[in-house]
């Protein structure tokens, strides 16, 4: 796994891994739930709840390799980060995580309606009617209403372990890197700590066999349609695919189809009509299927004019990188803020997985393709270049875990890794705790995230300046009381 990273000197399993039957199952969970309906929030829930439930051997065992090994930083994936964060905190090590969007608990700005990241209809209230910003705040009352079993079984679950409840935190004590971009994704105000270093897609990438090669050579306007590595395609959705994109051959808005399918295994070929069997069976020449393909590469290629995808972040940046529009269908997390990032930056148009038509999806795709105005063209060349420049984020990412480390190490009276600062040794407790003393803040943790709400909004101010103006009327109200008395 390893091989072609040898920086990596150890690597050790923190938590057991997930079987095929488990892995199956949740994922099946998530394509069928609905997270508008109260049913589809419980099924989501339900797979929140499993996979937070490695917290407790994670965090055992990350315990155990942290107080041997004493790392200089601990970088973390967002669904390990409360594991990470307890050992981190433990040992007073700095921390840094990976987000696949700016997490929606973090303070946002009054004009981002809901909670960002699970917005239904509207990414801001620019835009939005009275109506639509109304509902989504109703939607996210709901889903607060929704994880509050979910929260308490969290709490149940690190009292056990002897942890404190971790509650949602309003602003960032640690490094959170963002596999984002503004631009794609809706500009916000951030603080010095949360990062957007996306789009980060790999630089190289294989190219394209010998049969898919000729395959696009053959023909000048192709769909590249793939739903990612986790979705299986079956049943009403795959046949309603089908259909539309037959409409849109018929139609003349696209000459050929390649389909990176997964076919769910109940699916056998007798089960759909002659013309279906044909395409899964590869006697259609204006339809190829690939069981993997050589995603970037077709995306690179000239006659490829559209995507229809499931909006996972990594085919989205892709899409956006070698400037095809995406049709997109998202079909659990956030795959669907995704697609709505795609529709408001004029290079995508979406689809409901639940709801939508052959003909919608026809017609949709021919919206894409025909572009009259030009509009969708001039978009995905102006997303393109952005793209090309916001890649090089990576080398800041890198920097900035730097930084981190170095603020850390001299920021206490102690400095076990800089042989330029050995005044003091670092002091290990008996739990294997570090004693030191906080000389100075994290550089870039803000001052707000350290002073009290009340004293940060300026509500204090407000206070001082409510009885100096209300003062003077008391005063003469007294007066004039005290006056007519004597009167």
């Amino acid at each position: 796994m390893v091989e072609k990273y040898p920086f990596i000197s150890q690597v050790y399993a923190v938590a057991r891994r997930i079987s095929a039957e488990e892995d199956k199952v949740y994922h099946r969970l998530l394509e069928d739930s609905d997270i508008r309906d109260s049913q589809g929030r419980a099924d989501m829930l339900r797979v929140l709840k499993f996979m937070e439930s490695f917290w407790t051997e994670t965090h055992k065992a990350l315990d155990v390799v942290v107080q041997a090994h004493r790392p200089d930083l601990i970088f973390g994936d967002v669904l390990d980060f409360q594991a990470c964060k307890d050992v981190a905190d433990k040992y007073s090590i700095p921390l840094a995580t990976m987000h696949p969007q700016i997490p929606f608990n973090l303070e946002a700005p009054g004009y981002m309606p809901g909670l960002p990241g699970f917005q239904q209809k509207c990414l801001t209230s620019e835009h939005a009617s009275i109506w639509d910003r109304l509902q989504e705040q109703v939607f996210a009352v709901k889903m607060l209403f929704s994880i509050r079993h979910h929260i308490a079984w969290r709490r149940r679950m690190r009292r056990e372990a002897g942890m404190p409840a971790a509650g949602l935190v309003r602003k960032p004590s640690h490094l959170h890197l963002v596999n984002a971009f503004f631009g794609l994704d809706v500009p916000r105000p951030l603080p010095p700590l949360v990062v957007p270093v996306g789009p980060v897609i790999q630089e190289h990438y294989p190219p394209l066999d010998p049969d898919t090669a000729s395959f696009l050579e053959s023909h000048q306007r192709v769909v590249y349609i793939a739903f990612g590595t986790h979705v299986t395609m079956g049943g009403e959705r795959f046949i309603n695919i089908v259909r539309g994109v037959q409409l849109a051959l018929a139609a003349g808005h696209i000459d050929g189809v390649l389909w990176a399918l997964k076919i769910a295994e109940s699916a056998t070929t007798s089960a759909f009509d002659p013309d279906i069997c044909d395409i899964l069976q590869g006697r259609n020449p204006r339809w190829r299927l690939l069981p993997w393909a050589p995603q970037r590469a077709i995306l690179d290629h000239t006659s490829i004019v559209a995507f229809v995808s499931h909006c996972g972040a990594s085919s989205v940046y892709e899409s956006v990188f070698h400037g095809v529009p995406v049709l997109g269908m998202p079909i659990f997390n956030d795959q669907f803020k995704q697609a709505k990032c795609l529709r408001e930056a004029g290079v995508g148009l979406v689809l409901d997985k639940n709801n939508f038509t052959p003909l919608e999806l026809s017609t949709k795709l021919a919206a894409l393709v025909a572009d009259p105005t030009g509009t969708v063209k001039r978009n995905c060349l102006r997303m393109k270049r952005i793209a090309a420049i916001q890649i090089k984020k990576k080398s800041l990412a890198v920097d900035l875990i730097e930084e981190v480390i170095y603020d850390h190490e001299l920021r206490f009276d102690w400095s076990e890794h800089d042989p330029e600062w050995d005044v003091n040794a670092p002091k290990i407790t008996a739990t294997g705790q570090r004693a030191k003393r906080v000389l100075r803040p994290a550089h870039l943790e803000t001052a707000d995230a350290r002073m009290s709400f009340w004293k940060a909004q300026n509500y204090d101010l407000l206070l001082v300046y409510a009885l100096v103006l209300l003062s003077p009327a008391v005063i003469a109200g007294t007066a004039w009381k005290v006056l007519s008395r004597t009167n």
